[in-house]
């Protein structure tokens, strides 16, 4: 194991969403390329979560939140003045020049409460305003940096905000305390990070803490064909979506050499430079086909836990049904499925004891005709001898012989077992209420009858 420590880099002021967790990804197989130890700090259970619904876990968690330690922080930065308190309103900082793009601030702060005497703070105090905290950046600060790190600082470094009117901290102070207690030696970031990184050196230097290495990959953008609202994982979890779809879509985003493997053995071909340079894009349709492909490729018996785990997840109860009907249920569903949330389609029909009619479908189920149509869909239906998928094909084949519009009429018959106009194929559907469940249906409806 070498020295190498790589930190995972997750946002604290907003939810995760799949560019973050694709950065995750990256930054895994980056840190076991070189045999280092992924660390991840405590802040962002719910991230943790999700990457290790993604089957990533990494080697070392830091409890990085100490709020007092923290408060004295800033206080020793004022007291040591290298930080000030800074008493601008909104107003004011809208009259500064404004900042480049990217960065955490509007404006570019013009330094008017860097020299404020006790009496004028104490002044603006009083008057009502609360300050924030703003770290001093000078020409003498930038030249005490290492090359590589001065590298990093941009043409246009102002003081900035580190902490704010209601003494919270800002996502680079708690990035620069977690590099620390982490003992971070590496960090790989987009390289949008570029435009605010200058913060994070800053304050290590004000902190008398050592900077770890920052290395950059391209930006990442999602593209579903109809918006740009990111993606998360809780969403695609739902959606019913397969951990090994998504983490294999999430790295093929920029990376050609990605597969479905598990990411610690991926991580031994690994090499940043082999990601694209170019910004990269999260296919969501692409996942789409990714996901159905893991789906059909995995045995019977996962493709059972994986399809149920689903449903149990989503609320659907089959404690009663036994393992060789949610086999059956499987083989009848799967060759249809994208993603796990397809199943529920047709779980939402079978795995409820009843159907409920709303007042169009009980008008309907009051005509004759109507009545007339159940009443010969059942002679079909061969006691004790319709089991199987072949079974129920050839009673809806028998069916379709006896009555004079067979398309409309398995209209109504598949309205009569789903109270649905349209809906699931009534083969696959009778084949999984089975012979009691069907005639129960069918009973149900015939209570209609004038």
């Amino acid at each position: 194991m070498s020295n190498t420590r790589v930190r995972l880099h997750f946002p604290i002021d907003r939810s995760v969403h799949l560019g973050d967790l694709r950065l995750a990804l990256m930054t895994s197989l980056w840190a076991w390329s070189k045999d280092g130890i992924l660390v991840a700090t405590t802040d962002c259970p719910g991230a943790l979560d999700d990457l290790n619904w993604l089957e990533v876990e990494p080697d070392e968690m830091v409890d990085a939140h100490n709020p007092i330690a923290t408060a004295a922080l800033v206080e020793a930065l004022v007291e040591e003045d290298k930080a000030y308190p800074c008493f601008c309103t909104s107003a004011e900082l809208r009259e500064m020049p404004v900042a480049p793009r990217g960065y955490r601030e509007g404006s570019l702060y013009d330094g008017r409460c860097r020299s404020l005497s006790d009496e004028d703070q104490k002044a603006l105090a009083k008057a009502g305003r609360k300050p924030s905290v703003r770290l001093r950046v000078s020409d003498k600060t930038i030249d005490a940096l290492s090359k590589r790190l001065n590298a990093l600082v941009p043409k246009a470094a102002t003081d900035f905000v580190i902490e704010d009117a209601d003494g919270v901290i800002t996502s680079e102070f708690a990035a620069t305390l977690h590099d620390e207690a982490s003992q971070t030696t590496h960090v790989l970031l987009h390289d949008s990070d570029l435009t605010h990184l200058h913060q994070r050196i800053f304050l290590a230097q004000a902190l008398d803490f050592k900077s770890p290495k920052f290395s950059t990959i391209a930006n990442v953008e999602q593209s579903d064909g109809e918006s740009q609202r990111w993606m998360t994982i809780s969403h695609l979890r739902d959606s019913g979506f397969h951990p090994t779809a998504v983490r294999t879509s999430l790295l093929s985003a920029g990376w050609s050499n990605a597969n479905q493997d598990a990411v610690k053995k991926q991580a031994k071909t690994f090499k940043v430079a082999t990601l694209s340079k170019k910004l990269s894009t999260i296919d969501l349709d692409e996942m789409k086909v990714q996901n159905s492909a893991v789906l059909q490729d995995m045995g019977n018996s996962d493709q059972v836990d994986a399809i149920f785990e689903h449903l149990a997840r989503r609320g659907f109860a089959f404690e009663d049904r036994d393992k060789r009907w949610r086999k059956k249920f499987v083989d009848l569903v799967v060759d249809d499925l994208n993603t796990l949330a397809d199943a529920e389609a047709m779980a939402s029909h079978v795995l409820t004891s009843s159907v409920s009619y709303d007042k169009r479908a009980a008008e309907r189920l009051r005509d004759p005709i109507t009545q007339d149509l159940i009443d010969t869909f059942e002679a079909c239906i061969k006691k004790g001898k319709t089991k199987t998928l072949k079974d129920w094909k050839t009673a809806f084949a028998k069916f379709r012989g006896q009555v004079e519009v067979p398309g409309r009429s398995l209209a109504l018959i598949r309205l009569v077992l789903t109270a649905e106009r349209t809906g699931p194929n009534l083969g696959i559907l009778t084949t999984l209420l089975g012979e009691e469940g069907t005639r129960h249906r069918l009973q149900k409806a015939r209570k209609y009858r004038s």
